[in-house]
């Protein structure tokens, strides 16, 4: 059966998608193999006597306080209850059985995935004797190997948030990175850049309500700025960090599962308004003067019941506008050097150079002494978000719910350009739509059913402002392209038109079975991806000169033009499906093991007009092969989970834990996005390097042009399964009722992650096991003028201890403070251009030379966050006590070492037709991590040389670590009763307290073409976080 089933998922393309995806989906719910729900958390625990005999047949009731929905159950001949797959929020748990009082258990707060377990001992009396007991059930999880962090709703209400972005929380737990140095852009995504547990920001995946949602890029879906807005909707965020059960795959990375919020029993709504201006803000550490500054982000929300106990509703709307001023640093020539004097000595400057010369700004700035000086430009960047959402639940009965959810998010930015030609128009749209039924079928098996579909939109193109004359476009018709000089502002950096949209329709049915000590999970997922893709690469040209001086004599180094007869219109379909099975067994009353396996099966991707080819062979194929496959499918992949967890004392105060598994990265569309749709005969992508006496007008080449040897982006044509081993161990401790502990090591290793690497380069010769190029050595496959090879040849590992102190709200406080001790390795980290940097490899032939500390390692971070009651003014009544009691300070704090970065030099110098950048020799007796501090000289550039002709330097990847990161955000806030439970809050918040600047990475371009040094090496122009800001906000709750 599972083999037909295969045989026609894999034949879709073929067939309508949705029905041949419903036909498996209720081929697993016919076979009863699901994926229990990701947004929900159980109540189990044991019930005995006075003199601890167990107690089998007791009578449980679990009710929800918030909506009054309840579920009954009765002990096992044991006297162990479980209730699975219960919302999120407070119950109330009660036991009771004939002869024995009844006891009570209140306040049992269930979050994401908790497993809480609630313990009675029935004294001897009658039915109609309770016993009431407030409180939570004990923190320390003593049932599941995992590691996971969880984010309260508590904190998502009082923490400080710049943008009121939810996955900004993400990284206030112990093993998470974000790469704030990673701006991002319509090329790679704009959401946040996170590493959980050493992986790649791009492996993680991200789950709404158990609803996969994912951009193009491997990113969670954002507004341009890169935030996500919604938090208002949010009820919990839970960070699956390592080692988690098999239920969850499709990521050698993190899981990061939202679950959203619904209405209950009382009507309960909020608006709101945060306001920021320039006004109370600092000035940049760059900026000569502080420039207007305007945001506004607003929004209301509200939930009830539409019939009480039976169905509810919340919606909630969130807006942002900002007009962001924006004054980038970079570097033009000098007036000097525009007519033609150099520190090296005169040139004459070419007729054809001078009118695009005179585009440049004239210099506001430092001079650099080899020809170039920093400008600064002043322009502003409006921007606009709107989110929506809206959710309703449904109660059929105590044993059958449903609830659906439709989210919309849409952003628009226009960016100027640096020098002012364009504006760069960029705009996301996202949308997600979930139903979900769960019926309790039997007191032992409850049954989910889940459909979803979600469309992502990144799109961008570029606006006319001041556009340079149609004369100087190089090619007529067509719009002015890009002059790229080594260590100048390019001409025209505005960016081609593009559109990435991902439709995804998934169908899973999750299922939860108890056999006594034995909880079973076992469930399928069946997904449907359409890619849609739309690219004007390079459709005005890019001229690259390796030097001013080579510029200002018209001797260009490469050109790169979109050909003739180029199709930019592709869409990809891939379908997947995910079977997995996970148990739970109670060995013993104090330990547990979590023991599951997870198969993954993707289909190569079609493309819906036959739009397809690839190069198959890259040493010895002419032309790219037309046709299906478009690789070969490595098939599918088994990934085996195993874990435990042991309550030593008995009392579950005190855990140990530890496992193992494997976790499966499917080769889904950040693999090949930038590789499947630049291949001959669909696509023309002229890249040449023999273009002495062309620059500028191209009329009468281009179509000559169009008909050579093309440059080609090909996917491995037998790639293999990427996937990450992970393993982790833990001691958990309850210090005290409220306060918790933990100290962890956590490992991993990736094998067959994506890499990207460049084989349009000469066959080399070994030196001394170096690579040397000739400068007429024949090419690894001379029919192509760039070959960038897209496989699955990377690795990484990962080594990590972290320790967590965590307070539950108490006494007016609580706080978790986290530190990570940690070491990233790896061969890449990225392959997507603007995803982290530098995303090829040095040595096509010898991968292992980029083996170094990864570019989002972080050796030492700490974070930490709180909540604090004041206490002044609580005893104080009238007027009085309403103005001075009842502030409340919270705050987050981050501290980091830096990012480690690499130091280049021209790839001109190792060989005259080698496209990427190369790297230096280290000077006699040189240091490899020349830190000297400060943003003019942030390392000494001296320590190295440029690299022997035909060789890459010595110096290797990654060497240099950059700035160190702190920030202390703080919130002041304060309630005020209107009658009844309306209330009002003011609140404070500033953002960058301390007011320290946070630098970026310097300039790491070492020498050009002609081996001179470049001037701007080692400065910095850029923050990654902006001076102190203060935010304005006012709440209204009812």
């Amino acid at each position: 059966m599972t083999q037909q089933l295969l045989a026609r998922f894999t034949r879709s393309r073929n067939r309508s998608p949705i029905v041949l995806l419903l036909i498996t989906w209720l081929a697993v719910i016919g076979s009863a193999s699901p994926s229990y729900s990701q947004t929900v958390g159980s109540i189990e625990g044991s019930v005995i006597d006075s003199s601890g005999g167990t107690l089998p047949g007791v009578a449980i009731q679990v009710t929800n306080e918030q909506t009054g929905i309840a579920r009954t159950l009765v002990t096992d001949g044991e006297g162990r209850y479980r209730a699975r797959d219960l919302a999120l929020g407070e119950y109330r748990v009660e036991a009771s059985l004939a002869g024995f009082q009844t006891v009570v258990r209140r306040g049992v707060l269930l979050t994401i995935g908790r497993e809480a377990v609630v313990d009675f001992k029935l004294p001897i009396g009658g039915l109609t004797d309770s016993i009431t007991v407030t409180g939570d059930a004990p923190l320390v999880n003593t049932t599941s190997s995992a590691v996971t962090a969880l984010v309260a709703r508590e904190q998502m209400e009082n923490l400080p948030l710049s943008s009121r972005d939810f996955s900004q929380l993400i990284t206030l737990q112990a093993g998470t990175t974000n790469v704030r140095a990673a701006e991002g852009g319509h090329r790679s995504g704009y959401g946040a850049r996170i590493s959980v547990s050493g992986s790649r920001p791009s492996s993680n995946v991200f789950t709404i309500d158990g609803s996969e949602v994912q951009t193009a890029f491997g990113q969670l879906p954002s507004g341009v700025t890169g935030a996500t807005l919604g938090l208002e909707a949010v009820q919990e965020v839970k960070i699956l960090m390592s080692n988690y059960s098999a239920q969850h795959g499709r990521s050698s990375g993190a899981t990061v599962v939202a679950a959203t919020r619904s209405g209950t029993n009382a009507l309960r709504g909020s608006s709101y308004w945060y306001h920021r201006n320039e006004s109370l803000d600092s000035r940049d550490y760059f900026d000569e003067e502080k420039p207007e500054f305007l945001r506004n982000q607003f929004g209301a929300s509200a939930g009830g019941p539409v019939v009480k106990s039976r169905m509810f509703f919340f919606a909630n709307y969130e807006g942002l506008r900002e007009d962001l001023p924006l004054n980038p640093i970079s570097r033009v020539p000098t007036l000097q050097a525009r007519q033609g004097i150099l520190p090296t000595g005169t040139v004459t400057v070419a007729e054809a150079v001078k009118p695009y010369l005179a585009l440049w700004p004239a210099p506001t700035g430092r001079d650099f002494g080899d020809g170039t000086a920093e400008y600064q430009a002043v322009a502003n960047r409006p921007t606009t978000q709107n989110y929506g959402s809206v959710r309703l639940d449904y109660s059929f009965s105590s044993t059958s719910n449903l609830f659906g959810r439709y989210t919309i998010d849409e952003s628009d930015q226009s960016d100027p350009q640096t020098i002012g030609f364009f504006n760069n128009t960029r705009r996301t749209r996202n949308q997600y739509v979930t139903i979900e039924q769960k019926n309790v079928l039997t007191r032992r098996l409850v049954n989910q059913a889940r459909a979803s579909y979600t469309r992502t939109f990144v799109g961008g193109q570029r606006e006319a402002v001041n556009p340079p004359s149609p004369s100087l476009s190089f090619y007529e018709g067509r719009p002015f392209g890009l002059v790229s000089v080594t260590n100048l502002l390019s001409l025209n950096d505005a960016e081609s038109p593009r559109k990435d949209i991902v439709n995804s329709i998934q169908f899973n049915n999750d299922a939860t079975l108890d056999l006594g000590r034995h909880s079973i999970h076992f469930g399928g997922v069946a997904t449907r991806f359409e890619y849609n893709k739309l690219q004007f690469s390079r459709e005005g040209g890019e001229w690259t000169f390796g030097s001013l001086s080579n510029f200002l004599q018209n001797r260009p180094s490469r050109l790169r033009i979109m050909g003739f007869n180029a199709d930019p219109y592709r869409t990809f379909n891939q379908n997947m499906l995910a079977f997995y099975v996970q148990d739970d067994l109670k060995l013993h009353e104090r330990l547990t093991l979590n023991g599951g396996v997870r198969w993954e099966y993707l289909t190569s991707p079609t493309e819906r007009h036959g739009r397809l080819a690839n190069l198959r062979d890259t040493k010895n194929d002419t032309t790219p092969t037309v046709g299906e496959p478009y690789y070969e499918n490595p098939g599918g992949f088994f990934s085996p989970r195993l874990g435990f967890a042991w309550d030593p004392t008995g009392g579950k105060t005190t855990s140990i834990r530890g496992g193992f598994g494997l976790f499966h990265e499917p080769l889904l569309m950040r693999y090949y996005i930038n590789a499947m749709d630049r291949q001959p005969p669909f696509w023309s992508d002229v890249d040449v390097r023999s273009v002495t006496g062309l620059f500028p007008n191209l009329n009468p080449h281009l179509e000559q042009l169009s008909k050579g040897p093309q440059a080609v982006h090909v996917f491995q044509y037998q790639p293999d399964n990427p996937y990450a081993m992970q393993w982790s161990a833990s001691l958990q401790r309850s210090l005290m009722q409220n306060l918790v502990a933990e100290l962890g090591y956590t490992g991993s290793r990736g094998v067959n992650l994506a890499g990207r690497r460049e084989l349009a380069v000469p066959n080399p010769i070994d030196v001394n096991g170096e690579s040397y190029y000739a400068p007429n050595a024949p090419f690894y496959n001379p029919s192509f003028t760039r070959l960038n090879y897209y496989d699955t040849s990377a690795k990484s590992k990962y080594h990590a201890l972290k320790g967590t102190v965590t307070q539950r709200y108490s006494a007016g406080l609580h706080f978790q403070a986290s530190y990570t001790w940690s070491k990233a390795m790896d061969t890449q980290s990225a392959t997507l251009q603007d995803e982290l940097g530098r995303t090829i490899m040095l040595d096509a032939f010898h991968p292992e030379r980029d083996w170094a500390l990864a570019d989002f390692h972080v050796e030492h971070s700490f974070t930490a966050n709180f909540g604090y009651q004041l206490p002044w003014g609580r005893e104080l009544g009238g007027v009085t006590g309403a103005l001075l009691g009842g502030w409340q300070l919270s705050g987050i704090f981050t501290a980091t070492t830096g990012f480690p970065f690499t130091v280049t030099s021209s790839g001109l110098i190792t060989h005259p037709l080698h496209t990427e950048p190369s790297r230096p020799g280290l000077a006699a007796g040189g240091d490899t991590n020349p830190v000297l501090g400060g943003p003019d000289q942030y390392f000494d550039p001296t320590q190295f040389v440029p690299q022997p002709r035909g060789f890459h330097g010595n110096v290797g990847r990654n060497t240099l670590i950059g700035p160190g990161f702190a920030k202390l955000d703080l919130s002041l806030m304060k309630d005020f009763q209107l009658g009844g439970r309306r209330t009002a809050q003011v609140r404070v918040e500033t953002f960058n307290v301390t007011n320290r600047t946070n630098f970026g990475l310097p300039a790491a371009l070492l020498f050009d073409a002609q081996g001179a040094r470049v001037g701007s090496a080692g400065r910095i122009t850029t923050t990654v976080t902006p001076a102190r800001q203060v935010q304005l906000a006012l709440r209204f709750g009812f």
